[in-house]
């Protein structure tokens, strides 16, 4: 997707799996936005906040990062192979990202940081 698009969330709901290959990042917002669609998302490992919310075969596929062609490789092919594993991956993607981020949650974290 070259250039600005404002519908990329069209894209994530269209999409089985997402892949984001990035090998540097914070916090990142398309692998959340994705979860809240219950898509099944593949991360590299050791990347950002990732490891505060994904685990390896239950909400996500981590990749590494040493050879991510490769990982790329393996991970489309279990995704295709495996259907309901990828549905089930969504789904658990989407409730680590309302328990960890949601409003509530970080209102409650605010208020015990206040105390």
């Amino acid at each position: 997707m070259p250039g600005y698009r404002n519908d990329v969330i069209n894209f994530i709901e269209a999409a089985d799996l997402l892949i984001h290959p990035s090998l540097t990042e914070a916090s990142s917002n398309v692998i959340k936005e994705a979860g809240l669609r219950e898509k099944a998302v593949a991360v590299c490992e050791g990347v950002g906040d990732f490891d505060d919310y994904l685990e390896d075969g239950v909400n996500c596929f981590l990749m590494r990062r040493e050879n991510i062609k490769v990982s790329i490789e393996k991970v489309i092919r279990a995704a295709y192979n495996n259907k309901e594993h990828l549905h089930r991956m969504g789904k658990l993607l989407k409730g680590n990202v309302i328990n960890k981020f949601s409003d509530s949650v970080l209102n409650k974290q605010r208020l015990k940081n206040l105390i």
